[in-house]
């Protein structure tokens, strides 16, 4: 009886053994597939911020560079016109009320 005990418990420590070997095997698996999966997503947003932030430097410069180059288009226009500006005739604004503009734009219709 005592072999057969030794027997029976022979056998389950070395289905437990066999199970925990592949238990384990599953295991460490797993956490190397998390890991590698965990690294990935960590280098993927790494590098997608590093994108954004690049291409805001460069449409920053570009908007830079687009306001320089209106600066000194605007400074040369007004260098080429700035006589005819002070020769040019003022004319004075003509303000209407409310009432008289709207009441010339539309002559009033009598609903029967």
């Amino acid at each position: 009886m005592t072999q057969s005990l030794r027997a029976i418990q022979k056998e389950m420590d070395t289905i437990l053994s066999e199970r925990l070997g592949y238990i384990l095997f599953v295991l460490i698996g797993l956490s190397l597939a998390v890991y590698i999966f965990s690294l990935n997503a960590a280098i993927s947003e790494s590098y997608r911020k590093e994108k954004i932030l690049r291409d805001s430097k460069l449409s920053r410069q570009e908007l830079l560079e687009k306001e320089e180059v209106f600066a000194v288009k605007l400074a040369n226009f007004y260098e080429k016109n700035t006589a005819s500006f002070v020769a040019a005739e003022k004319v004075e604004p003509q303000f209407a009320s409310r009432s008289s503009s709207v009441a010339e734009a539309r002559p009033a219709t009598v609903i029967r």
